[in-house]
């Protein structure tokens, strides 16, 4: 990781089930290979490591800098996989998705991030700059900006106003969260499942690609 993208794996990793940790890696490793100059777009100092406890699977860094394993899934693969199976059987996660692909979600964070620096470029006061960056990340401005193109888009080749709610759903009923959470089951679903994924999953992966190439 860190040879190709300047990314350190912390060593307090190694405190995790090694199976679950790499195969999650390697999802991350694909998405990165789909968007290699979103890397330049975050932080320097990059790292993966581990956070203590928590009921969810992972985190993504407010800067952009970091991804982190929760202890309290990832330490055996068996409680993870069995949760992870039961949130895809019950509609919950992307069908499709399995345990190793939880960091592709959190890269969905980390795209976002990184186009919301990239759109931040073009303003030129420094704290004006980072405003709109935090203000972007607080209120999941660009994931609705890009979430709307792309029921927008849906809805012209359908011939019809699509439903917003509905088209997350299919994606997960995660994903009705909030537009930062649809947007990176978005990525998690077209990353894992290419042309299988929801249709909404395939118009976001497309916008994205327009906005990083």
């Amino acid at each position: 990781m860190h040879d190709n993208y300047q990314i350190d794996i912390n060593h307090d990793v190694s405190s995790l089930d090694f199976g679950s940790v790499r195969d999650n890696i390697q999802g991350l490793e694909e998405v990165l290979n789909e968007f290699p100059q979103a890397r330049g777009l975050l932080g320097d100092n990059f790292s993966i490591g581990v956070e203590k406890g928590g009921a969810a699977y992972a985190c993504a860094a407010y800067w952009g800098d970091k991804l982190r394993f929760y202890s309290g899934m990832f330490k055996k693969a068996e409680k993870l996989n069995t949760s992870y199976n039961q949130d895809v059987a019950s509609g919950w996660s992307p069908g499709g998705t399995t345990a190793a692909d939880i960091l592709r979600h959190e890269m969905g964070h980390l795209l976002a991030r990184a186009i919301s620096v990239k759109v931040a470029q073009g303003i030129q006061d420094r704290q004006k700059r980072l405003f709109a960056m935090s203000d972007d990340w607080e209120h999941n401005t660009q994931e609705s900006r890009i979430l709307t193109k792309a029921i927008n888009n849906m809805s012209d080749r359908a011939g019809k106003v699509l439903n917003y709610l509905q088209e997350v759903q299919r994606v997960s009923r995660y994903a009705a969260k909030n537009r930062g959470e649809a947007f990176a089951e978005c990525i998690c679903d077209y990353s894992k499942n290419g042309e299988n994924a929801q249709e909404l999953s395939k118009e976001v992966w497309k916008l994205v690609k327009k906005e990083l190439g």
